[in-house]
This record gives structure tokens, sequence and C-alpha cells, in this order.
């Protein structure tokens, strides 16, 4: 059998292309949460929901919270930059939160 060879430079670069998406996905890949760990998960992610909401100093417009074993995704819109960092201290704080992943958009149109 003849060994691989690529025609031409794009060839090459679509291989090596191809093979880094390939490898990089595969790693990226994470188990399965079990049922425990999924139940545990939607409680935390309710309980942090429960307390940006119940921050009324603050406004988060399309507020979206997803815990992953522990970890915290929180996504929303807001006018201030004060509002993402305070969203962080927040959700640090709710029982069974490991790590926040801060994911809050600062509208351009605010002014800072």
């Amino acid at each position: 059998m003849k060994p691989f060879k690529p025609r031409s430079r794009a060839n090459t670069w679509a291989t090596a292309a191809m093979a880094t998406m390939t490898f990089a996905l595969g790693c990226a890949s994470t188990p399965p949460e079990s049922p425990e760990q999924a139940q545990a998960d939607a409680a935390t992610a309710d309980r942090v929901y429960a307390a940006l909401e119940a921050d009324r100093l603050h406004l988060y417009i399309g507020l979206n919270v997803r815990v992953r074993n522990g970890a915290a995704y929180i996504s929303a819109l807001t006018f201030d930059p004060s509002v993402r960092d305070e969203a962080t201290d927040i959700a640090r704080k709710v029982p069974g939160v490991t790590k926040v992943v801060n994911q809050i958009d600062v509208s351009a149109g605010s002014g800072y």
C-alpha cells in the first residue's frame, strides 16, 4: 500500500485542519452525568437563578443559568459592567457551586 500523499498545499492544509479538529473534538468530550449529579446540578441551577433574581439592585435581561458538575454557567444581557462582577459573587455563594463561568454580556449601548 502506498503512503498517503496530498496533491497540493491546499490538500495538506485541509488534511492538517481536519486532523486537528478531530483531535480537539475527541479530547473535549465529557462523560455523561449520572442521574444523581444531573438532579443535583438542576437544584443548584435553580438556587443560583433564584439568588440572582432576588438581587433587585441589578437588571439581568434574558437570564439563563446552567450547571454541570457544580460549575455554574451564567448568561444574560445587562447595561452596567458592575452587574457582571456582582453576578459572579452572588453565584459563588450558592451552595453546590464549585466554579462560575460568567457569560453575561454588557450592552455596547450602555455608555461604558
